[in-house]
Formats: structure tokens, sequence, C-alpha cells
């Protein structure tokens, strides 16, 4: 599993890179799955095999950190 994880992470890590969002500067209906897929393992307070791999990408941190403050701070 972890396998599948860490290959699917990596291909989002790739696709982002350091653009804003999926697609570039806007974002889009791939965003929004994406981010649902990623906050789930990135910004959830648990510590298991899988969060500690996604949150390793720092893209990936800083992707789901910029969608959580920018639509759901309240």
């Amino acid at each position: 599993m972890l396998s599948i994880a860490r290959q699917t992470l990596d291909a989002l890590s790739v696709l982002i890179g350091d653009n804003l969002f999926c697609l570039g500067d806007k974002p889009s209906s791939l965003d929004a799955t994406v981010y649902a897929f990623l906050a789930e393992a990135i910004l959830v307070d648990l510590d298991n095999d899988f969060t500690r791999l996604a949150r390793q990408y720092s893209n990936l941190n800083d992707y789901c950190q910029r969608i959580q403050q920018q639509y759901f701070a309240g």
C-alpha cells in the first residue's frame, strides 16, 4: 500500500511542482479532488506511515496549507 501511495504522491508532487494549483495559477475542479485526498494525510492530526510519507513532500504540504488558508480559514 505504501508503495502505491508513494507513486501517487510522487506524481502529484511533479504535477503541482512550483505552481499554486494543479494546472497553474488558478484553481480547477482537479484541485478540489487533489486537495481532498492530500488533506486527509497532511492536515489531519494523525501519525501513521501514510501521513508521515505524505508530509515529506514540501510542495504538497505548501499546496494544502495554501488552499486551507484561502478557502477554509475561519
